[in-house]
């Protein structure tokens, strides 16, 4: 398994750009500037920001301080968050606090006045408005709290002096501050900025320009611009569209950011170094050094970038030499890395952290296949393939597992030789195809539905190694039965016909009542798990904004099961109001009858009320006066 963070060692060559902007912060004449890395979420912008820090640490002439503006997100003032942390850091670094403790302190005291002038202002504001004097001794108690008179005196001064004054003498002290220090360069690293919300951003960025950007002072900004550009607006909301709206906020960005440098998406070729190199650091991990020696080689290959980079089992053992001795599975882990390195980095658009953590939910479920005592009846290979297809198209993935769920053996013959357009509607057995001998129980002629057989992206599926169509693909599917949900064999558990399972997973409130007396008739053990195949499903839905088909069925259950509604109420309570549409609150009148449930319904309603939209608190309305008649 890998850690989902960013990371000073380059797997994905992105050295050349922290080696360009190190050349950058080098070159004094350019400062102040701003860098901007952008990229998508998981591109590794935070990555490069790591590799950056880690060459400038040793120098004794420039400071390099992070900041983080997600974990300043609840801070009242973003521009004052940013300002105090970045001072306090300089005045605790060990190489240059010590010079610096008078004029820290200083700057920190106008900070504090800042803080008070805005309280000030606001004061002026509630003042203003209310036309009472009465207001001005309560609102100084607000602002100055028990020290009313040495804090009193420093709300007063603020009221006099020139905010627009202060800013440039801050600026000016600032400035002396890093003289003092003998900084050669400042190098502020401001990550995350593209998980803050709109104000905390834009405050953010703009406390870089309006404070700190003096001379020796570089700051490098990771966001993706897409959500930078939505801040912009957000923040800009009489912005008329009739000028243009996109052209102001990428203009707002450039003149905030000197420098982008943005991210390219990797190519197959790249993902599949970056995959193989994923994976032989993990068999290496027990041998210090030796994935060091890996690197240094990839290094020197990747002298001619766009020339493919081939990291496979004779590359490994080549460069490490006999001395060091490779665990077997390292062979199957970087066949399973050329395998599924090109489709991957087509499904995840090059992304790294996806990528990532596709490998990781592969390693998971191969760790339940081990803990199962499924270790023999999983092939890491088929698994990988399965994941690729389920990543990249659901519908295709549910479609064949329904025809894996009504075979007799999970084996699904002619999903490996269906051609592209045009489509067949018959498909002959790989057996019958290659000459070999058929298995006598398999069927001949194996029809599949069109919409595997008119699909391109299926067929370009069905070409990767290995091929599956004479391989037995419930093990594979009981390791990911989080999205296969209630199958675990579930039909015959619960001796249900597959089209019953099917129908109460995702049946039509016609088909639904056309179920109620089998589930009446389900023993309490059975409707329990029955229960727990179908809040599998429904967690797999992000939001409740349209009604999940799902819920038509379990409303079903808990109506002739009524010790189970609890259960699905807490499953739907468990979703934020934000997340909910306008049309649950007839569904829970509707299921949710048990005397036992109904204070614990009374609380999500009126939680729903209190933090729902409009549309929502209308329903809730609606479906009380419906309940009173």
């Amino acid at each position: 398994m890998w850690k989902d963070q960013e990371t000073k060692i380059d797997l994905v060559n992105y050295a050349g750009i922290a080696g360009a902007i190190v050349g950058l912060i080098d070159d004094g004449d350019l400062s102040p500037l701003t860098v901007g890395v952008h990229g998508d979420w998981g591109s590794g912008k935070s990555s490069i920001l790591a590799m950056v820090q880690e060459t400038l640490t040793d120098s004794d002439d420039i400071a390099v301080l992070s900041f983080n503006g997600w974990l300043f997100q609840g801070f009242e003032d973003a521009k004052i968050a940013l300002m105090e942390s970045i001072v306090q850091e300089l005045a605790a670094d060990k190489k240059f606090g010590s010079r610096i403790k008078d004029a820290a302190l200083d700057l920190l005291r106008r900070i504090d006045w800042l803080k008070t002038a805005k309280k000030a202002a606001s004061v002026a504001l509630a003042v203003h408005t209310a036309g009472a004097s009465l207001l001005v001794e309560k609102a100084l108690d607000a602002v100055t709290g028990d020290s009313k008179e040495d804090d009193g005196k420093l709300l007063r001064d603020a009221e006099k002096r020139d905010v627009t004054k202060q800013i440039h003498e801050f600026r000016e002290h600032f400035r002396k501050l890093l003289a003092e220090a003998n900084i050669r360069q400042l190098v502020v690293i401001v990550d995350d900025l593209d998980r803050c919300l709109p104000s905390t951003a834009i405050d953010t960025l703009e406390a870089l320009r309006l404070f700190l950007f003096v001379d020796r002072t570089v700051f490098i900004v990771a966001a993706d611009e897409a959500m930078i550009e939505y801040a912009v607006r957000e923040h800009f909301p009489g912005l008329p569209y009739s000028e243009g709206p996109a052209a102001f906020t990428r203009n707002y960005l450039e003149k905030l950011i000197q420098i982008p440098f943005r991210l390219p998406p990797m190519s197959a070729e790249e993902a599949r170094s970056y995959i193989a190199l994923l994976f032989t650091e993990a068999a290496l991990r027990g041998q210090p050094g030796a994935f060091d020696k890996i690197l240094a080689a990839v290094a020197s290959q990747r002298k001619k970038p766009w020339e493919p980079t081939h990291i496979d089992l004779r590359f490994v053992e080549t460069t490490l030499g006999a001395a060091v001795k490779l665990d077997d599975s390292i062979r199957e882990q970087l066949l399973i890395a050329d395998r599924v390195s090109r489709p991957l980095a087509s499904g995840t658009r090059g992304n790294p952290r996806q990528i990532k953590r596709f490998l990781n939910t592969l390693m998971l479920r191969l760790r339940l296949a081990i803990a199962y005592g499924l270790k023999d009846a999983i092939n890491a290979g088929v698994l990988s393939k399965l994941m690729l297809l389920e990543r990249a198209n659901p519908t295709l993935y549910r479609t064949l597992v329904d025809l894996v769920r009504i075979s007799q053996d999970g084996k699904v013959p002619g999903i490996d030789i269906i051609g592209p357009a045009p489509a067949q509607t018959e498909v002959e057995s790989p057996e019958r195809v290659s000459g070999e001998t058929a298995d006598p129980t398999a069927s001949a002629i194996i029809e599949l539905p069109d919409v595997l057989l008119k699909s391109s992206a299926f067929y370009e599926w069905s070409q990767i190694e290995p091929k599956l169509g004479n391989v037995d693909l419930r093990g594979y599917l009981f390791v990911s039965r989080e999205r296969t949900p209630g199958f675990i064999g579930a039909a015959e558990f619960l001796d249900l016909p597959s089209d019953t399972l099917r129908r109460f997973l995702t049946g039509t409130d016609i088909e639904i009542a056309a179920l109620h007396p089998e589930l009446k008739s389900l023993p309490h053990d059975k409707a329990e798990a029955l229960l727990d195949a179908g809040l599998t499903e429904l967690r797999t839905r992000a939001d409740l904004k349209e009604r999940p088909a799902v819920l038509n069925g379990l409303g079903a259950l808990v109506s002739v099961h009524a010790d189970l509604q609890r259960r699905l109420l807490e499953a739907i309570a468990d979703y934020p109001a934000d997340r909910i549409g306008a049309w649950l609150p007839f569904y829970l009148r509707g299921t949710f009858t048990d005397a036992s449930n109904q204070r614990a319904l009374q609380q999500l309603e009126q939680r729903l009320r209190d933090d729902g939209d409009n549309a929502l608190k209308e329903a809730l309305a609606a479906a009380a006066r419906r309940g009173k008649r």
